[in-house]
Protein backbone atom coordinates (compact mmCIF):
# COMPACT_ATOMS: atom_id res chain seq x y z
CA UNK A 1 0.00 0.00 0.00
CA UNK A 2 0.97 3.65 -0.21
CA UNK A 3 1.99 5.54 2.95
CA UNK A 4 0.88 9.17 3.12
CA UNK A 5 3.72 11.70 3.53
CA UNK A 6 2.84 14.91 5.39
CA UNK A 7 4.63 18.23 5.74
CA UNK A 8 5.26 20.08 9.03
CA UNK A 9 1.63 21.33 9.05
CA UNK A 10 0.37 17.74 8.70
CA UNK A 11 -0.87 18.32 5.14
CA UNK A 12 -0.53 15.49 2.64
CA UNK A 13 2.25 16.25 0.15
CA UNK A 14 2.95 12.80 -1.31
CA UNK A 15 2.95 9.06 -0.80
CA UNK A 16 5.64 6.39 -0.76
CA UNK A 17 5.14 2.73 -1.50
CA UNK A 18 5.45 0.50 1.52
CA UNK A 19 8.41 -1.86 1.18
CA UNK A 20 7.11 -4.39 3.71
CA UNK A 21 6.01 -7.68 2.22
CA UNK A 22 3.94 -8.80 5.22
CA UNK A 23 1.30 -7.12 7.37
CA UNK A 24 -0.40 -8.54 10.40
CA UNK A 25 -4.15 -8.95 10.14
CA UNK A 26 -5.36 -10.21 13.51
CA UNK A 27 -8.90 -11.30 14.35
CA UNK A 28 -9.85 -12.41 17.84
CA UNK A 29 -13.39 -13.38 18.65
CA UNK A 30 -15.93 -15.93 19.53
CA UNK A 31 -19.18 -17.47 18.46
CA UNK A 32 -22.14 -18.83 20.38
CA UNK A 33 -25.02 -20.91 19.01
CA UNK A 34 -28.15 -21.12 21.13
CA UNK A 35 -30.36 -24.16 21.58
CA UNK A 36 -32.73 -22.63 19.01
CA UNK A 37 -29.91 -22.41 16.46
CA UNK A 38 -29.36 -18.63 16.59
CA UNK A 39 -25.71 -17.72 16.20
CA UNK A 40 -24.02 -14.70 17.78
CA UNK A 41 -20.52 -13.78 16.59
CA UNK A 42 -18.27 -11.06 18.05
CA UNK A 43 -14.77 -10.21 16.85
CA UNK A 44 -12.04 -7.63 17.28
CA UNK A 45 -10.06 -6.96 14.09
CA UNK A 46 -6.65 -5.26 13.91
CA UNK A 47 -5.45 -4.56 10.38
CA UNK A 48 -1.83 -3.30 10.40
CA UNK A 49 -2.23 -2.37 6.73
CA UNK A 50 -4.79 0.32 7.63
CA UNK A 51 -3.87 3.96 8.11
CA UNK A 52 -2.64 5.14 11.50
CA UNK A 53 -4.30 8.16 13.11
CA UNK A 54 -1.48 10.47 11.98
CA UNK A 55 -1.55 9.14 8.39
CA UNK A 56 -5.31 9.49 8.18
CA UNK A 57 -5.17 12.95 9.74
CA UNK A 58 -2.89 14.23 6.95
CA UNK A 59 -5.27 12.87 4.30
CA UNK A 60 -8.28 14.43 6.01
CA UNK A 61 -6.54 17.80 6.50
CA UNK A 62 -5.58 17.98 2.82
CA UNK A 63 -9.16 17.21 1.76
CA UNK A 64 -10.68 19.73 4.19
CA UNK A 65 -8.31 22.62 3.40
CA UNK A 66 -7.41 21.97 -0.23
CA UNK A 67 -3.74 22.32 0.72
CA UNK A 68 -1.03 19.89 -0.27
CA UNK A 69 -2.33 17.24 -2.63
CA UNK A 70 -6.12 16.87 -2.30
CA UNK A 71 -6.29 14.76 -5.48
CA UNK A 72 -3.87 12.22 -4.00
CA UNK A 73 -5.76 12.37 -0.71
CA UNK A 74 -8.99 11.53 -2.55
CA UNK A 75 -7.41 8.50 -4.18
CA UNK A 76 -5.95 7.26 -0.86
CA UNK A 77 -9.21 7.65 1.04
CA UNK A 78 -11.02 5.61 -1.60
CA UNK A 79 -9.21 2.40 -0.70
CA UNK A 80 -10.92 -0.33 1.32
CA UNK A 81 -10.00 -1.17 4.91
CA UNK A 82 -8.82 2.36 5.63
CA UNK A 83 -8.43 2.12 9.37
CA UNK A 84 -6.74 -0.30 11.74
CA UNK A 85 -9.19 -1.29 14.44
CA UNK A 86 -12.76 -2.57 14.16
CA UNK A 87 -15.26 -4.66 16.05
CA UNK A 88 -17.66 -6.98 14.29
CA UNK A 89 -20.99 -8.34 15.54
CA UNK A 90 -23.38 -10.68 13.77
CA UNK A 91 -26.61 -12.38 14.80
CA UNK A 92 -27.55 -15.04 12.27
CA UNK A 93 -29.53 -18.21 11.71
CA UNK A 94 -32.68 -16.56 13.05
CA UNK A 95 -35.25 -18.82 11.42
CA UNK A 96 -38.44 -17.27 10.11
CA UNK A 97 -39.47 -20.48 8.39
CA UNK A 98 -37.84 -23.69 7.19
CA UNK A 99 -36.01 -22.01 4.28
CA UNK A 100 -35.90 -18.38 5.44
CA UNK A 101 -33.43 -16.83 7.90
CA UNK A 102 -32.71 -13.34 9.20
CA UNK A 103 -29.23 -11.94 9.77
CA UNK A 104 -27.96 -8.66 11.15
CA UNK A 105 -24.36 -7.45 11.07
CA UNK A 106 -22.51 -4.43 12.44
CA UNK A 107 -18.92 -3.40 11.75
CA UNK A 108 -17.82 -0.50 13.96
CA UNK A 109 -14.58 1.41 13.38
CA UNK A 110 -12.85 2.05 16.69
CA UNK A 111 -10.48 4.55 15.04
CA UNK A 112 -13.08 6.86 13.54
CA UNK A 113 -16.41 5.73 15.08
CA UNK A 114 -17.98 4.97 11.72
CA UNK A 115 -20.24 1.98 11.17
CA UNK A 116 -21.75 -0.36 8.65
CA UNK A 117 -25.03 -1.94 9.74
CA UNK A 118 -26.61 -4.66 7.58
CA UNK A 119 -29.93 -6.41 7.79
CA UNK A 120 -30.57 -9.34 5.48
CA UNK A 121 -32.99 -12.13 4.68
CA UNK A 122 -31.53 -15.41 3.40
CA UNK A 123 -33.75 -17.72 1.40
CA UNK A 124 -32.57 -21.27 0.71
CA UNK A 125 -34.15 -21.68 -2.71
CA UNK A 126 -32.90 -25.24 -3.21
CA UNK A 127 -30.33 -27.55 -1.64
CA UNK A 128 -27.46 -25.85 -3.48
CA UNK A 129 -28.89 -22.36 -4.05
CA UNK A 130 -29.60 -19.38 -1.83
CA UNK A 131 -30.56 -15.76 -2.26
CA UNK A 132 -29.55 -13.10 0.25
CA UNK A 133 -31.23 -9.69 0.08
CA UNK A 134 -30.93 -6.77 2.42
CA UNK A 135 -30.05 -3.21 3.27
CA UNK A 136 -26.73 -1.68 4.33
CA UNK A 137 -26.55 1.56 6.28
CA UNK A 138 -23.20 3.38 6.30
CA UNK A 139 -22.60 6.13 8.84
CA UNK A 140 -19.81 8.26 10.19
CA UNK A 141 -18.19 11.63 9.77
CA UNK A 142 -17.45 12.97 6.29
CA UNK A 143 -13.94 11.48 6.16
CA UNK A 144 -14.47 8.31 8.17
CA UNK A 145 -14.15 4.86 6.62
CA UNK A 146 -17.89 4.28 6.24
CA UNK A 147 -18.96 7.93 6.21
CA UNK A 148 -16.77 8.80 3.21
CA UNK A 149 -19.13 7.01 0.83
CA UNK A 150 -21.67 9.29 -0.88
CA UNK A 151 -24.15 6.42 -0.50
CA UNK A 152 -25.62 6.19 3.00
CA UNK A 153 -28.04 3.35 2.30
CA UNK A 154 -27.72 0.61 -0.27
CA UNK A 155 -29.84 -2.37 -1.19
CA UNK A 156 -28.21 -5.62 -2.27
CA UNK A 157 -29.11 -9.04 -3.63
CA UNK A 158 -26.65 -11.95 -3.70
CA UNK A 159 -27.23 -15.30 -5.38
CA UNK A 160 -25.06 -18.22 -4.23
CA UNK A 161 -24.67 -21.58 -5.87
CA UNK A 162 -22.92 -24.15 -3.68
CA UNK A 163 -20.83 -26.78 -5.44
Amino acid sequence: RWHPVADAQNVLVGAVEDSREWFSDIVIGGQYTSDRGHTVTAEYWNNANGYSDSEFSSIERSLRTGQGSPQLAGSLIGTSYLRREKIFFRISEVNLSENLDLETTMIYGLDDHSALIRGAVIWDVAEADSIKAGVDSLSGSEFSEYGVSPVETRIFVVYKRYF
